[in-house]
């Protein structure tokens, strides 16, 4: 029996490992950001010409990639891998909630695990509904314990997205609600950091009352408005910043300071027009500024808790 089981996973490896491996290079099609961290990427094969797609959680202790609906595989950070191997007598597991733990498959990459593809269904559902997805395993050869719960982010958006542009089976869970709560910290002399959306948002507002100072930054540290005293202030360029719809589809441009390279220069920053343009593009769409891509997912929130904190008037 163990025999057939070992071959039985070596099938399973041999056909989803090289898939894993893909995914971890940069399909050139580009990528979609969601908000939380979540990317959408996809490629055509040159050979096939058929589309590929994965899915991909920010890495925080584990990554998650998702290929198809039944193929995932579970990344560790290279701090507490590689994996403890078959022979060790221990299995890595998973668990969703309070429900028995399940066995991963240790690949023969180093940091590499991989759902059973029958139970792959269920933990794409636990990702696209947030429930608390937790994973074990061993490092070797230290033979340590680690514990990581999986960031889904908006991991649902992400995966309607490749439904629509893989046709991809829709996923059997109800979808939860991406969180729009900021964290909020407050410290000394009344100052003030919020940052859109928990987990790991692309916008924070930073206040500091002595000064008088009001700044929006990108996940990036660009800084997208800054004020002193009531008073708008230069930043660095932005360069030439386009924006897309939750498609990927360009909706509109805007130079600042005519287009010259990001960070080459300093001037007022546009931010009506990037406000507009982020309307446009809808909430779940993206700017490229410079070389990076960020989600639009809760800058106009951003920017009315600026107004309100700081006693500006942006829009």
């Amino acid at each position: 029996m163990k025999y057939c089981i070992s071959l039985a996973i070596a099938g399973f490896l041999l056909v989803t490992g090289l898939r894993f491996a893909e995914a971890q290079t940069k399909f050139p099609d580009g990528e979609t950001k969601f908000p939380g961290g979540v990317t959408f990427s996809s490629e055509i094969d040159n050979m096939t010409d058929k589309k590929k797609c994965q899915v991909t959680t920010p890495m925080r202790g584990v990554q998650v990639y998702v290929v198809g609906p039944s193929a995932v595989g579970v990344w560790v950070h290279e701090r507490h891998g590689p994996v403890e191997p078959v022979g060790s007598g221990r299995r890595p597991i998973f668990r969703i909630d309070k429900a028995p733990p399940v066995e991963l498959i240790v690949s023969d990459r180093p940091n590499l695990m991989m759902v059973p593809s029958n139970k792959a269904n269920q933990f794409v559902a636990a990702l696209y509904s947030r429930k608390t997805l937790r994973v074990r395993w061993w490092q070797f050869p230290s033979r340590e314990q680690h514990d990581a719960d999986v960031e889904a982010g908006d991991f649902a958006s992400a995966y309607d997205h490749a439904v629509k542009e893989c046709g991809w089976a829709a996923a059997k869970a109800e979808r939860a609600t991406f969180s729009k709560v900021p964290d909020i910290v407050k410290a000394d002399k009344g100052y003030i950091s919020a940052t859109f959306f928990p987990r790991f948002g692309e916008w924070t507002v930073t206040y500091m009352p002595e000064f008088s100072s009001c700044k929006i930054r990108a996940s990036n540290a660009t800084v997208m408005f800054s004020s002193t005293r009531g008073q708008e202030e230069k930043v660095l360029s932005l360069g030439e910043m386009i924006f897309n719809d939750s498609n990927g589809k360009e909706v509109g441009r805007h130079k600042h300071m005519d287009g010259k390279t990001p960070f080459a220069g300093m001037a007022v920053a546009p931010i009506k027009e990037i406000l507009a343009l982020t309307r446009t593009a809808g909430e779940y769409g993206s700017v490229k500024i410079g070389s990076r891509t960020l989600t639009l997912f809760g800058l106009v929130d951003a920017v009315e808790f600026a107004e309100k904190t700081c006693g500006l008037s942006i829009q």
